[in-house]
């Protein structure tokens, strides 16, 4: 008898979390509640239903980053232990984007517990940083923001020295390339080829090329919010996984990649 009250007033604090739970500032859909069986890492969850999430929006810190040991890289683990404080055994619900899943099941989404989004909270302390990509960024912009607030206050992962905000201009990205960057710059040209925007940030010097930030073919509306051919002189800031064409470059496919800075920030 008293294991059924138990199991009665389990499923009614599951039905109170659900219905007081606030969506994140952002267009998505709301899907279930579950509880968190488990942290898997500081970017998935395992849920009593055994479904694992992951949550879309906050790349954490990982030992990878800086060919560190697994499990020895001090941003990652307070990431996960940040997670796991927040989230482990505690009633979640799930908001999806346009994309749903991986090609491996595994659910995409962003998680409220209560009135307490999960990502904007790992944002804006410093344990991930903002991302998105096609199908998944809706959020995109409102992560950034949090992040700014974390950047400037140096919390967790910005006060450590491989998480700086890079310098377009400098030529020494042979390195960061495959990995995820944020940097910042002043547009020194705007070209077009093969339908694409190339945004250079910076003059080639000898064999040393600045970064550029490539806008694909129907996306002009990625760029901050400005028409392309306005960049020209303003200062930006861009993020994305570092790629090498002809030089480094950025691919802006997604919201939130490419910002338009002031003098101030």
């Amino acid at each position: 008898m008293m294991q059924a009250a138990l199991l009665s007033i389990a499923a009614m604090l599951l039905f109170v979390n659900a219905a007081i739970a606030e969506a994140p500032p952002c267009a998505l859909t709301r899907g279930e509640t579950h509880a968190v069986a488990r942290v898997l890492d500081s970017e998935t969850l395992a849920l009593d239903d055994g479904r694992r999430v992951r949550l879309i929006g906050a790349l954490a810190p990982r030992a990878g980053d800086v060919g560190a040991v697994a499990g020895s890289w001090p941003p990652e683990n307070e990431a996960q232990a940040a997670v796991a404080a927040l989230a482990e055994g505690q009633s979640v619900t799930l908001w999806h984007d346009t994309v749903q899943r991986d090609r491996y099941g595994q659910v995409f989404a962003h998680v409220t517990i209560g009135k307490d989004w999960l990502q904007g909270a790992l944002v804006s302390r410093g344990h991930a940083r903002a991302y998105g990509r096609p199908g998944v960024d809706a959020c995109t912009e409102a992560l950034a923001r949090l992040e700014r607030s974390a950047r400037e206050e140096g919390l967790g992962l910005w006060g450590n020295a491989a998480y700086r905000v890079r310098v377009a201009a400098r030529g020494d990205w042979a390195r960061a390339v495959g990995s995820y960057q944020v940097a910042s710059g002043v547009v020194h040209r705007v070209s077009r080829g093969s339908g694409e925007i190339f945004v250079s940030l910076g003059a080639r010097r000898g064999r040393a090329y600045p970064l550029a930030a490539v806008v694909p073919p129907n996306r002009a509306h990625l760029t901050g919010g400005a028409a392309p051919r306005t960049l020209v002189g303003r200062r930006v800031l861009v993020r994305g996984w570092i790629e090498q064409r002809r030089g480094p470059v950025i691919v802006v496919d997604s919201k939130g990649q490419l910002e338009l800075l002031d003098d101030s920030q």
